[in-house]
């Protein structure tokens, strides 16, 4: 009686512990399942969720063509998704919108949540080696976009990562921006949860991981905070000057940096980095709107080049003269490793300051980032390892 009431007790916490194991693994199965989101697709052979509602462009986006049901070498399926620029406009552009209009005009339940997600996955092609204005996806604070996309006549896939962005109601699913006139071709746009697999040969764009230097005013971090490169200059106004604003490769620090070529086709050449996006002689600083830099006493940027060659920039510097003043250093000699330059702005009246950062160019590649206005007494952005 003994040896089987004690094999029943066995036998019974056997089965407890199997009854646990089971729960258990109930429970995990169920907890995957729920992470694994199904994927949210906005075209996929056609408009899944949204409509190309919000053209826009110098004439509103009246040279665009939108095709939804383009057959010729789609990525996957029948079709796949024809955009064009005719170059009647010198920018256009179209938001695929869930709410079918501009976000003020639409009601919060019609907006996509997509707080689940964590990637926004499309491919892209053209017929021929072109490079788009901007590719992206949202509204105001909600939004990411990857300037001067280089895209050729093969598909590649794009994926941008979402995190540290409200992505609760989302109007804006996906957006394309020209600069005269294009054709691309887009093909699989969805939202993707935390399984999605990244392959090694996905464009990603990735968040920044670094902290901005706490008081600083920027100039560029990733991308233009303060001021735009609206002042070419040269014997041909600057034509010589090619500029990408957004170049993932080797930057030093963040996702992006500047890539400024300049070619042979002029003998001089310049940029002006300018806060208003306009010239000083237009501007009455009584009324404009100018960057007061009172509080900072210099300017630091950092470079390098891709030459084995030192390329040296002959001038660098802040300030066109007349109401703003003008500060500028000599011959900075760039190699292949970033450096960090600064130019001494102490006694210099800065408070009314357009233009924020000017540099007269060699034939050659430069490559800048993190330029910002600060003082010495301030902490230092943490140099990527």
């Amino acid at each position: 009686m003994n040896k089987l009431n004690k094999l029943q007790r066995i036998l019974f916490g056997i089965s407890i512990i199997t009854s646990i194991s089971l729960l258990k693994s109930e429970t995990s199965i169920a907890s995957s399942l729920e992470s694994n989101v199904e994927p949210y697709y906005v075209y996929d052979d056609g408009f899944v969720n949204g409509i190309p509602s919000g053209t826009m462009g110098e004439k509103n986006g009246s040279g665009l063509s939108i095709d939804a049901n383009y057959t010729e070498r789609p990525l996957s399926g029948s079709n796949c998704l024809k955009i064009s620029a005719d170059g009647s406009e010198v920018w256009s552009g179209v938001f695929i919108q869930k709410g079918g209009n501009w976000l003020n005009n639409v009601p919060k339940e019609q907006l996509a949540n997509l707080t689940d997600y964590r990637y926004l996955v499309f491919s892209a092609r053209a017929d021929k080696d072109y490079t788009i204005n901007k590719l992206g996806f949202g509204d105001g604070s909600s939004s990411k976009e990857e300037g001067n996309v280089q895209l050729t006549s093969e598909w590649k896939r794009f994926v941008f990562e979402l995190q540290n962005l409200d992505m609760s109601g989302i109007n804006g699913l996906f957006m394309a921006v020209f600069e005269g006139p294009g054709t691309i071709y887009l093909d699989e746009i969805y939202y993707a949860g935390d399984d999605f697999k990244i392959e090694p040969t996905d464009f990603v764009s990735k968040e920044r991981t670094e902290s901005l230097e706490e008081g600083a005013f920027y100039v560029y971090s990733d991308k233009w905070v303060n001021g735009i490169p609206t002042g070419f200059m040269g014997e041909k106004d600057g034509k010589s000057i090619k500029i990408d604003d957004a170049y993932s490769v080797n930057p030093y620090q963040g996702p992006k940096c500047i890539k400024i070529s300049v070619d042979k086709s002029e003998s001089w050449r310049g940029l002006h980095i300018q806060y208003t996006g306009s010239w000083n002689v237009t501007i009455d600083p009584a009324t404009a709107k100018l960057a007061d830099l009172s509080k900072y006493d210099q300017l630091v940027f950092y470079a390098r080049t891709d030459s084995d060659e030192m390329y040296l920039l002959s001038e660098a510097g802040v300030g066109a003269g007349g109401f703003e003043g003008q500060r500028s250093d000599s011959f900075f000699e760039i190699g292949k490793e970033w450096k960090k330059y600064t130019i001494d702005l102490r006694d210099m009246d800065l408070a009314k300051i357009n233009t924020l950062f000017y540099m007269v160019l060699p034939v050659g590649t430069l490559y800048l980032d993190e330029i910002r206005f600060t003082t010495k007494a301030a902490g230092k952005a943490k140099k990527k390892k």
